[in-house]
């Protein structure tokens, strides 16, 4: 978390994501809502894609929960019981990766319609910016964990050579 007495030296508005949240310190602000039906296609296409059964995913994150916790200083509690922070996660991450590729092929993947608001082209040239200034605010990260075990269940085989391409 950025400190308190950081916030309120300066704008405490530029430590806050303007379009998507990412991890449990900004999920649920009403501002960005909006964004949370393209994590859930997000997770769709990219769980359809690896050809994999959703729980899987679900059960590769449990196995890391803990430590997905302990990374997040001052987690409340809520996000400490249940399931609600391994869904998150899932989404989350599953999210940021389908960004990622969608940056990354500039917008023209095929599994998304040409006219989608996010992951096409013009989702691509209109959001790109503030998608990459959200993800890299310091309480808006998600770890490299997360990602690499989303990545290694979806694509076992050659999990090296796509985290090289999204690199």
């Amino acid at each position: 978390r950025v400190p308190e007495y950081i916030k309120n030296m300066t704008n405490p508005n530029v430590y806050r994501p303007q379009v998507v949240s990412l991890g449990p310190f900004h999920h649920g602000d009403s501002a960005l809502l909006p964004m949370e039906k393209h994590k859930g296609r997000a997770v769709a296409h990219f769980v359809h894609r690896s050809g994999k059964p959703r729980e899987e995913f679900l059960d590769a994150v449990e196995e890391i929960k803990v430590q997905l916790q302990d990374v997040y200083e001052d987690l409340d509690d809520i996000w400490r019981h249940g399931t609600c922070f391994v869904e998150m996660m899932l989404k989350d991450g599953c999210f940021l990766l389908e960004m990622a590729r969608v940056f990354e092929q500039n917008g023209r993947v095929e599994d998304y319609e040409p006219d989608d608001p996010v992951f096409s082209e013009r989702g691509c040239l209109y959001l790109v910016s503030e998608i990459r200034s959200d993800v890299v605010l310091m309480e808006n990260q998600l770890t490299l964990l997360l990602l690499h075990k989303l990545m290694r269940i979806a694509y076992p085989d050659d999990f090296q050579v796509r985290m090289h391409e999204l690199e």
